[in-house]
Parts: C-alpha cells; sequence; structure tokens
C-alpha cells in the first residue's frame, strides 16, 4: 500500500476529504430535503443528499456561525439533484470556478475549509480511491461505500 507521503506528493487535495471522513463520518439526507443551512455541527462531517431535485446549501457568515478556523465539510450529491452551494453575503470563496458553485452529477461533491473571516477554500472533483490497492477511482461512491478509512 503506498505510503501517505505518496498521497501527500500525488494527491494533496485529496487530504482534507480523506481526514473528514476517518474522523467526522457521514449524514445522508433523506430525498426530500432541498434545503439546508450549515450549521457548527455539519463541520468536521460529510453531508451526502439522496434528493431527485436540486437541493440549496447556504453557508452562513461568521456572525451568524462562528466556526473554527479549518473547519472542513464536504457536501456529496448521491441523487439526481445539483448540490449548488449559495454563501451569505460577505462570504468569499475561493474556486477556480466561478459561481454558482455546484456538484458536478451524482456521487460528485466537494469539500469547504475555512481559512478565514467569512473565507472559504472550495476544493473540487475529488475522486475515491481504492484503499485497498491505493489506486484513483471515478467513482467517488467507492469511498463512501468503504467501512473502514486508513
Amino acid at each position: 500500500m503506498p505510503s501517505a507521503e505518496h498521497w501527500i506528493e500525488r494527491a494533496p487535495w485529496l487530504l482534507p476529504p480523506l481526514a473528514l471522513l476517518a474522523l467526522g463520518g457521514c449524514t445522508t439526507l433523506a430525498p426530500e430535503i432541498t434545503e439546508r443551512a450549515l450549521e457548527l455541527g455539519d463541520f468536521g462531517s460529510m453531508l451526502r443528499f439522496e434528493a431527485g431535485s436540486a437541493v440549496s446549501v447556504t453557508l452562513p457568515s461568521e456572525s451568524e456561525q462562528p466556526l473554527p478556523l479549518y473547519s472542513v465539510i464536504n457536501l456529496h450529491q448521491s441523487g439526481a439533484g445539483t448540490v449548488t452551494l449559495v454563501p451569505a453575503a460577505g462570504v468569499q470563496i475561493n474556486s477556480d470556478s466561478p459561481a454558482p458553485y455546484q456538484t458536478k452529477g451524482a456521487n460528485t461533491g466537494f469539500a469547504l475549509v475555512k481559512i478565514g473571516p467569512d473565507e472559504f477554500d472550495l476544493i473540487e472533483g475529488f475522486v475515491g480511491l481504492d484503499l485497498g490497492t491505493g489506486e484513483e477511482r471515478d467513482d467517488a461512491q467507492d469511498l463512501l461505500d468503504r467501512k473502514s478509512v486508513v
């Protein structure tokens, strides 16, 4: 199995999602949930949306919901409904993609990392790993289906 150093060099963007799943677990939201405001308890875990229609996820401002620096959350689309991140007024999202910040289809997602007051890095397009071989997989669902994460 490849070492941690292998993955740090090869795919540093993958570390926040892996660390998150190892520590915080995953909350699956029922298909009828199409709106969600992120809360303090959501950070350090993953929200998995099963909706068949569009989902709107609001990222609150620092004044509404103070979060510790480097808080991480993963948002994952498992159903047909695109997940759109809607930042509150004054919240800056750092991404190489312009708004709207959306998932790219079923079994895709992104991570948010708080890097300052009202400022988040958005890490898009993470892929799953076959944790037995260390090989990258196109199917992020594989990562979710694993019972143990190294």
